[in-house]
């Protein structure tokens, strides 16, 4: 992870850093003005989500050529879906584009690969459950994350 702020693999745009929390210590992602979009680190999903898992599973199944090339090393970027987006990633440094709007679809995707992925006996009381860390609890994207976490397993029959 570099503290540089990136060129936007979308327009070519200087990107701006923009100070994020989660984990131990605050973080900073690259943010497109000019096109919405916004880059992650190797690392700062699973910040942002409180879950290392499910960053591993984002990288685990991405394939296919991206039409990006990774704003940090300049190699081919694969493509994940997720939740009806898609996602480039860097195979090399593990990087991740969103387009606009993309990363809030992302994480509320996120969610539903996680309870897929994760069998009853794997989970406290053989129910699917997914952590969120109290740091994202607090920001706007984790307002929406939680919101849409409580309905997904009420919907799913899951406890609240």
């Amino acid at each position: 992870m570099t503290s540089d702020a990136i060129r936007c693999p979308r327009d070519h745009a200087p990107a701006t850093l923009l100070r994020e929390s989660g984990g131990k210590y605050p973080f900073f992602i690259d943010y497109c003005e000019h096109c919405g979009g916004t880059w992650l680190d190797h690392g700062e999903f699973a910040k942002l989500v409180g879950s290392k898992e499910a960053e591993r599973l984002l990288e685990a199944y991405a394939s296919g050529r991206s039409r990006l090339n990774c704003p940090r090393d300049q190699a081919a970027m694969a493509v994940r879906p997720v939740g009806g987006i898609v996602i480039d990633i860097c195979p090399d440094c593990h990087g991740m584009w969103f387009d606009r709007r993309e990363l809030d679809a992302a994480m509320k995707g996120t969610e539903e690969v996680l309870a897929e992925n994760l069998s009853p006996a794997e989970t406290p009381g053989g129910r699917a459950t997914i952590p969120i860390a109290e740091d994202v609890r607090t920001s706007r994207r984790g307002l929406l994350v939680e919101s849409l976490s409580k309905a997904t397993r009420t919907q799913m029959g899951w406890n609240p």
